[in-house]
């Protein structure tokens, strides 16, 4: 599957929708995920790149994927 990022932090993979920012926590520092598909949010976790985050959400669309076609 394509993946097409639309903005710096919005990364949009088929109908599914990640959202990538600055953890508002500055002490713990990172990033915060999350995936959104039909106006709800369907994961979200704690990274500490976007590179990281962008790969932690991808990972978790495919694990949700899967377990839909199971």
């Amino acid at each position: 599957m394509e993946i097409e990022i639309a903005l710096e932090n919005d990364i949009t993979r088929g109908d599914w929708r990640i959202y990538i920012a600055p953890n508002p926590d500055r002490y713990r520092g990172g990033f915060i995920w999350s995936i959104v598909k039909d106006d709800g949010i369907w994961d979200e976790g704690l990274a500490w790149s976007t590179n990281e985050a962008e790969s932690d959400a991808i990972a978790a669309i495919t694990a949700i994927q899967h377990q839909s076609h199971a």
